[in-house]
C-alpha cells in the first residue's frame, strides 16, 4: 500500500468522488465515469460497475492504484523487472538454442553417414571426414562431462576414472585431419541449416515452395520480423478478446439484471391482475358452461324428434302403436295362465309325495281305459 501514493488532482481525467459520500452523495454521471476509468484500466479484475459505484472510495483507491500498476494489475517496478529478467532469459535461451541446433545438426551428420554408407557405400575422404567429426564429438562430450563433475564436486577429489581433459585431448585426430575437417564442415553445416530455415519457411508460408534458393534465402533472414510481426499481432488480439470478454461479462450482468427485474414487474402484474380477478373469471366460466351443458340437452332432445320424424311417418308409428298394444294384451294374458299354472304347480307342490303316486296310478287307469277303448273300436268294426 505504501507504493499507491495519492497522485495530483490534474492527472485525473475522471470526476473524483467526494469523501465519505457513498452512492447518495456522489452523482450517478461520475460515478459510473469512475467506474468505466477503472474497468478500462484494470481489465483483468473484472470488477463489476454495480460493485463500484456501491464503493465510491474503494474505486477512488483503484483509480490511484492503476498510476503504479499496469492493465493486469501488476505494479510498474516488479513489471520492468519482468521484462529485464524475461530479456535475458530469451538472450540465454536464444543462445542456448543456437547451441543445442548445431549440436544435433553435428551429431545428425555421422548418422546420416553411417546409413548412406550401408546403402551404397562411401569415398575414403567422406568416410575421414565423418569418422573424424565423431570423434571429435565423442571426446568433446566426454570433456564437458568430466568438466561438469570437476564443476559440482569442486572438493579437489580424484576424477573420474583418473582421467583429466589433457588425457582426453591426446586422442584428438592428426593436425592435418582436423584441419581438413574444419575446412569442409562449415559448408556442410550451413547446406544443412539452410535446408532446415527452407523447412520451416515453407511450412511456415506454403506459397514460397515453389520459390528458387535466393528468394528463399532472403525470405529465411527475414523469418524473426515474421514471427515477432504475427506474435505481436497475437498479443493484440489476447488482448482485445480480454476486453471484448470483460465488455459481454458487463453486458451479460447488465441484461440479467434487467431480465430480473422484468420477472418482477411481471409478477406483480401477475399477482395485481390475473390472481385478484380470478375467482371472477371462474364463476363466468362455470355459468357459461351451465348454459352450454343445457343447450347442448335441448339440442339432442331436438335432434332425436327430428329423427324419429324422418324414419316413420304416421301410418306406421300408429300401425306400430296397434302391435304394440296386441303384443301387451297376449303378454297380458300370458302372465294371467302362468300366473294360473304357478297357483296349481303350488298346489301340487303342497300335497306331497302320496299325491304324486296317486297321479301316477291315475295315468296309467287311462292309459288302460283309452286302450280298452281302441280295442272296443276295432271289436265294433269287425263285427260289422
Amino acid at each position: 500500500m505504501e507504493s499507491a501514493a495519492p497522485t495530483p488532482r490534474g492527472s485525473q481525467p475522471e470526476a473524483e468522488p467526494e469523501a465519505g459520500g457513498g452512492v447518495g452523495g456522489v452523482g450517478g454521471p461520475a460515478i459510473e465515469q469512475l467506474s468505466r476509468a477503472v474497468n478500462y484500466r484494470l481489465p483483468d479484475l473484472n470488477l463489476g460497475s454495480r460493485e463500484l459505484a456501491l464503493n465510491p472510495k474503494f474505486t477512488k483507491m483503484l483509480l490511484l492504484l492503476t498510476e503504479h500498476l499496469d492493465r493486469t494489475g501488476l505494479s510498474l517496478t516488479v513489471k520492468r523487472d519482468l521484462e529485464k529478467a524475461s530479456s535475458e532469459l530469451r538472450n540465454q535461451k536464444r543462445e542456448w538454442l543456437s547451441a543445442e541446433a548445431l549440436l544435433r545438426v553435428l551429431d545428425e551428420m555421422p548418422m546420416e553417414h553411417h546409413v548412406k554408407r550401408w546403402e551404397s557405400g562411401s569415398g575414403h575422404g567422406d568416410r575421414q571426414f565423418f569418422e573424424t567429426l565423431e570423434k571429435c564429438l565423442v571426446l568433446g562430450r566426454c570433456c564437458r562431462r568430466l568438466d561438469t563433475r570437476e564443476t559440482v564436486r569442486g572438493d579437489g577429489g580424484p576424477p573420474l576414472l583418473d582421467l583429466r581433459t589433457h588425457h582426453l585431448q591426446e586422442l584428438l585426430p592428426e593436425p592435418q585431419q582436423l584441419q581438413a575437417m574444419r575446412q569442409r564442415l562449415v559448408p556442410e553445416v550451413e547446406k544443412r541449416l539452410r535446408e532446415r530455415s527452407f523447412t520451416v519457411l515453407c511450412y511456415y508460408q506454403p506459397e514460397y515452395e515453389s520459390n528458387s534458393e535466393v528468394l528463399k534465402t532472403a525470405k529465411s533472414g527475414s523469418m524473426a520480423g515474421m514471427f515477432k510481426a504475427d506474435k505481436q499481432r497475437l498479443e493484440e488480439a489476447r488482448d482485445r478478446n480480454r476486453g471484448n470478454q470483460v465488455t459481454i461479462t458487463n453486458q451479460t450482468i447488465a441484461y440479467l439484471t434487467i431480465l430480473s427485474r422484468c420477472f418482477e414487474m411481471l409478477r406483480e402484474l401477475i399477482d395485481k391482475h390475473r390472481i385478484s380477478s380470478q375467482p371472477e373469471l371462474d364463476t363466468q366460466l362455470q355459468e357459461y358452461l351451465r348454459l352450454k351443458s343445457r343447450a347442448m340437452f335441448v339440442k339432442l332432445g331436438l335432434m332425436k324428434l327430428e329423427l324419429r320424424h324422418q324414419l316413420f311417418n304416421q301410418d306406421t308409428v300408429d300401425a306400430h302403436n296397434s302391435i304394440r298394444a296386441l303384443l301387451l294384451e297376449e303378454l297380458e294374458g300370458e302372465q294371467q295362465s302362468a300366473e294360473s299354472l304357478r297357483r296349481t304347480l303350488s298346489l301340487y307342490q303342497m300335497l306331497g309325495a302320496e299325491f304324486e303316486g296317486l297321479v301316477s296310478e291315475y295315468g296309467h287307469l287311462r292309459q288302460l281305459l283309452e286302450n280298452k277303448k281302441w280295442a272296443l273300436e276295432e271289436f265294433s268294426k269287425s263285427q260289422s
